[in-house]
Parts: structure tokens; C-alpha cells; sequence
């Protein structure tokens, strides 16, 4: 899709990496929080394309691993109306046996309380042969992980209604096929999170070919500013 078609809007993180994170994790929560009630299993997968965060980096406080455990955190210990949750998770690893492959993306349905037993959550794919939707038991689920946070690589192939994109420190290494990439993940609308510098540097940096030393010296840079 042309990004001169859709709407860009472009936020400040913060003063400081403890308040960005604190910032984005309350601003994604509220975002997602809407479609934990009220919703009909077969409109889920639809509902939750609606919008996904993007972040370029794996690791760090504002990488997919921490934002996805702190959002997770933030929405599951809100009351929620109705006696369930509804998660969005990515396969990590490829099941043959029922056609689930690193990548997919699915709803994984939890029952409140979260403290009871986990029989009766499951999970729902988008079944490829039959065109519609299949239903795994939770303790059939191959490995998979949180996904209201997709890294910018992981994120191509699929396109969300509205994308919230983070640029932390380390970013622009990815260069402008990342930051291109990201946008043409938003149907209608993505909202740029990141300082003006990261963003001028990430669009100035065509060739971004990492090397092996610059990815170590990102990851290096993100795991010494650890924020909680």
C-alpha cells in the first residue's frame, strides 16, 4: 500500500527510557483493553488486525519480548466485564501436525480467573484448508508467544488498520527499508513513536546491512539501560 495514502503521526517517547516504556505499555493496554468484552469469537481475528505495535528490536525495554510481558501484565491484572480474556500470540515453531507455522498469528482465549485451570482456554487459527476458523486446546498449542508487539521483521506479509510503530536507540541501524516496511503494515493510520534524530538517522540509512558487530553493539546497548 502507498504510505501517502494513510495517516502518519508522529509522537515523542519521552524524557527518559523508564517513562517511554511506562508511556507506550499504558497507551497500547488501553488500546487493546477494548476488545475484552463484548466481542463474538468469529469477529476476533478481525477485531485484533485492527492494530498491533511494531518495534525493530527483539531485546531491550523497548524491544517485542518487554513490551509484550509488560502489556500482558498491565491488561490481565485490570476486572474485566465478562469471563474471559482474549490474547493475540504467534506460532514460534512449526506443527506439521495441525498446520500451525512459526508466524501465524492467532487469539488465545483465557479464562477469568486467570488462577483456574487452564483445560478449558484454547486458541483460534485461521484454518488455510477449510477457510475458516479451527479451535486448538490450550495444551495442544505448539510453542508460542505474546503478540500484542510484533518485531518490524516478523510483522511482513500482514497489514493492521492501525500500526504503532516505537523507534528506540538502535533503530536506525535497521535503516529505511525497516521503517518502510512498518508502514506499509497500517491499513489506514500509524503513529511513529521515537525522538526526531532516531528517525532522521533511520531514514538517511538506505544500505542497512547489518554487520555482525553492529547487531551485537545494539544488543550490548539495549541490555546495560535495562529498565524494569
Amino acid at each position: 500500500m502507498d504510505p501517502s495514502t494513510k495517516e502518519i503521526t508522529k509522537l515523542q517517547l519521552g524524557s527518559s527510557l523508564k517513562d517511554a516504556q511506562k508511556k507506550l505499555v499504558s497507551y497500547i493496554a488501553s488500546l487493546f483493553a477494548s476488545y475484552h468484552h463484548d466481542w463474538q469469537e468469529a469477529d476476533l481475528m478481525q477485531t485484533f488486525n485492527q492494530l498491533r505495535l511494531l518495534s525493530p528490536l527483539r531485546q531491550g525495554p523497548l524491544g517485542v519480548e518487554k513490551l509484550n510481558q509488560l502489556i500482558w501484565s498491565e491488561i490481565s491484572q485490570k476486572e474485566h466485564r465478562s469471563k474471559q480474556i482474549a490474547v493475540p500470540i504467534t506460532i514460534s515453531i512449526n506443527d506439521y501436525h495441525q498446520d500451525l507455522f512459526n508466524g501465524d498469528t492467532g487469539v488465545l482465549i483465557r479464562k477469568l480467573p486467570l488462577s483456574s485451570c487452564l483445560e478449558k482456554d484454547y486458541a483460534l487459527f485461521f484454518d488455510r484448508k477449510e477457510n475458516s476458523l479451527k479451535k486448538i486446546p490450550f495444551f495442544c498449542l505448539p510453542k508460542y508467544e505474546l503478540a500484542y508487539c510484533l518485531s518490524v521483521h516478523k510483522s511482513q506479509g500482514s497489514e493492521f488498520d492501525k500500526v504503532v510503530l516505537v523507534l528506540p536507540e538502535g533503530s536506525e541501524l535497521f535503516g529505511r527499508k525497516m521503517l518502510y516496511t512498518a508502514i506499509t503494515r497500517a491499513r489506514k493510520s500509524i503513529e511513529i513513536w521515537g525522538n526526531d534524530l532516531i528517525l532522521q538517522k533511520t531514514i538517511e540509512n538506505v544500505e542497512n546491512r547489518l554487520s555482525t558487530v553492529e547487531i551485537r553493539s545494539a544488543r550490548f546497548a539495549y541490555l546495560s539501560n535495562q529498565v524494569s
